[in-house]
């Protein structure tokens, strides 16, 4: 999906709960392309939206934190749209600022794990933190997400379950099962035409099926997500799935595949 179309669902969760304005912040090689689309969805809302970009590393979050602050102005949303490294040191900026619940905050999706919920304080409880996030909640107890949780605990226990590793389960689990069904001897050919025959694949990660081939010219077959929070180190839902917002023509395109095709109606 990318920083710009869960960046998108970040902001419609914010417009959801009153946001007066947004403001969204993405590292400086990114921020024009990321940051365009929740400025359509604040436009689209009839609200202020602004832009800021940031050199990485972060070396000064405090003053990040006060200036976002005060452009999203009282009852405003700001999301940040970092990897957990960054977005971290901002968050814990905006605690010791004391400005936490001055406004409301977003998140796209890198943040959506309980390594980065640990390391922040509890103000962010389930209070006013709306992070957009790809994929199902971490603990589900379904049967694909307890299997992801169990090969990281035996192959890669220091790596925090988060939404990037279900991401690289269902890539491993699509991988796996077209190698299996490829014509023998497995070449570059009939392993993409496995992949491309792919069908029924059930996954209780997503919250549609995903879907690729030759139907289209171009796919964003995920585009449908949930929000989650913090609450004492762990993540939880706090909106089910909903349409990311078609303010691109791209998506408002794909909508229409999608609808022609019955594709991505699961």
């Amino acid at each position: 999906m990318g920083p710009r179309y869960s960046s998108i669902g970040a902001a419609q969760a914010l417009v959801r709960q009153g946001a007066k304005s947004i403001v969204v912040s993405s590292p400086a090689p990114i921020a024009d392309y990321a940051n365009g689309g929740p400025l359509l969805v604040a436009k689209a809302a009839g609200i202020n939206g602004i832009s800021d970009a940031e050199n990485l590393p972060i070396t000064d979050p405090n003053s990040i934190i006060l200036k976002l602050v005060q452009q999203a102005g009282p009852g405003g949303g700001i999301i940040l749209d970092y990897t957990p490294e960054s977005a971290a040191p901002l968050m814990k900026a905006a605690e010791a600022q004391g400005v936490v619940g001055k406004v409301l905050w977003g998140s796209s999706t890198p943040i959506a794990n309980e390594f980065t919920a640990s390391q922040v304080g509890s103000v962010w409880n389930g209070k006013n933190l709306f992070i957009n996030s790809e994929f199902s909640l971490l603990d589900t107890g379904k049967p694909d997400e307890n299997l992801y949780a169990a090969i990281t605990k035996k192959y890669a226990p220091s790596i925090p379950i988060q939404s990037f590793g279900q991401m690289g389960f269902l890539v491993g689990k699509f991988v796996t099962t077209a190698l299996l069904n490829a014509r023998q001897p497995v070449t570059m050919k009939s392993y993409n035409n496995a992949v491309r025959a792919l069908k029924n694949i059930k996954t209780d990660i997503l919250c549609k099926p995903w879907y690729f081939g030759n139907a289209l010219p171009y796919h964003i077959p995920n585009n449908t997500d949930i929000t989650v929070t913090y609450k004492d180190g762990k993540v939880i839902q706090k909106e089910n799935c909903f349409d990311i917002q078609a303010v691109d023509p791209a998506l408002r395109q794909t909508r229409k595949w999608e609808k022609q095709l019955k594709l991505n109606t699961g």
